[in-house]
């Protein structure tokens, strides 16, 4: 009885705003499943990209491999050989044969490092875990801090993507920590939790102001984007004086996570 004693023209107002309101928010709601839809696509594409990318990485470095390293490889059998028969052994002769194959012994190691740097072949022998150890020993090996290194993965594999983007990551962070952190020590940790691959890397240097570091010195950005492309995040603090911490999430499929896991 107390809506019938409003007047007619207030209950049709309070119902076209009512009625507004709902078609905004619905609006909202389609914009924002567009939105959504709009980044899934976005991230499907940027897949196949890299997939492709990556194919086509691999590719390369199976050509390099079987054909200009091989022919360099044999080049210099030749040459070896030769050096063991030859009999001119006069200054200028040995000076010219031993330039000849210092620079074939150059070429062969710069190959390699080509080779290298399109996919690392040690994560196709060995996977990640292995891989990351590797790349630990060579930091050790080169005069860099103390790594304690810890891995608890179920998986012995994970899709090249993935094991490509943590095997970069943990050399570009690494990398800086050797170059720029004077730390004693750096903590690298590989952890598979749920569907979730996580990347710790932590060292007690002198530490920066992320807000003000250069993105090319510490390569943050190309952390945060290798992260990004995949679906997931890297979290970087640091403080001067503090050290410096650097946790990197990746969502990895359903397969990933039930798959090789131990009995």
């Amino acid at each position: 009885m107390a809506c019938q004693d409003r007047p007619r023209e207030q209950l049709t107002y309070e119902l076209e705003t009512l009625r507004k309101r709902i078609a905004a928010l619905e609006a909202l709601h389609e914009e924002d499943i567009h939105a959504r839809q709009a980044w899934q696509t976005q991230q499907k594409l940027l897949s196949e990209l890299l997939d492709l990318q990556e194919r086509q990485r691999r590719s390369f470095t199976y050509d390099i491999h079987d054909g200009l390293a091989q022919q360099l490889a044999g080049a210099l059998c030749y040459f070896e050989a030769f050096r063991e028969r030859t009999v001119d052994t006069s200054s200028a002769a040995t000076k010219a044969f031993e330039t000849g194959l210092k620079l074939l012994h150059d070429a062969i190691q710069e190959t390699r490092t080509l080779i290298n740097g399109l996919r690392p072949a040690i994560l196709d022998e060995l996977g990640l875990a292995a891989a990351v150890g590797h790349l630990v020993r060579e930091s050790e090996e080169r005069g860099g801090p103390r790594i304690d290194y810890h891995q608890q993965l179920r998986c012995s594999s994970f899709p090249p993507l993935i094991e490509r983007a943590a095997f970069r990551i943990v050399q570009e962070a690494l990398t800086n920590a050797y170059r720029h952190s004077r730390s004693e020590k750096v903590r690298v940790e590989l952890v598979q939790e749920g569907p979730r691959l996580c990347i710790l890397i932590q060292d007690w240097g002198i530490g920066f102001e992320p807000v003000k570091a250069d993105s090319g010195r510490h390569g943050l950005a190309g952390i945060r984007e290798r992260a990004k492309v995949l679906g997931g995040q890297a979290t970087i603090d640091s403080t001067l004086g503090g050290g410096t911490r650097i946790l990197v999430e990746i969502p990895i499929r359903d397969d990933c996570v039930h798959n090789n896991e131990p009995p």
